[in-house]
């Protein structure tokens, strides 16, 4: 079973649904009992921010999926295109930073700034 205690505290429920999905690969567990092994394995304090933000809803009466995204919704909220770009156009090389190492860090944050794919090369300036 899949534990989320011993998981990352802030990114738990995120790398506890991407464990959960391998869980259940491994031990062919069908589609009708998916919601019950994930709410059972995910933790009380995730289960009940699920409560919470469903409301008067039960989560055993959502889908697997819709759990998914409540987490994922909480953990990685959208992020603002605009800040983002503010902050990859404000980056600058450190004192002790390779080339190499600096062009990584770029491209981490190019990942949110929602550039078209055919811009990223001309962004980066790289060619």
């Amino acid at each position: 079973m899949v534990d989320s205690e011993n998981l990352i505290p802030r990114q738990k429920p995120l790398l506890h649904t991407w464990r959960v999905d391998i869980f259940f690969e491994a031990n062919d567990t069908s589609e009708d009992k998916k919601v019950a092994v994930f709410l059972s394995s995910v933790g009380a304090r995730h289960y009940n921010l699920l409560r919470e933000k469903l409301a008067l809803v039960l989560p055993k009466s959502k889908t697997l999926d819709d759990l998914k995204e409540i987490l994922r919704g909480y953990y990685e909220p959208k992020r603002l295109e605009i800040a983002e770009r503010f902050v990859f156009y404000r980056g600058t090389q450190g004192p002790t930073e390779t080339v190499s190492e600096y062009l990584a860090e770029l491209r981490k944050c190019i990942v949110h700034c929602q550039f078209h794919a055919d811009r990223v090369d001309e962004v980066l300036r790289i060619n």
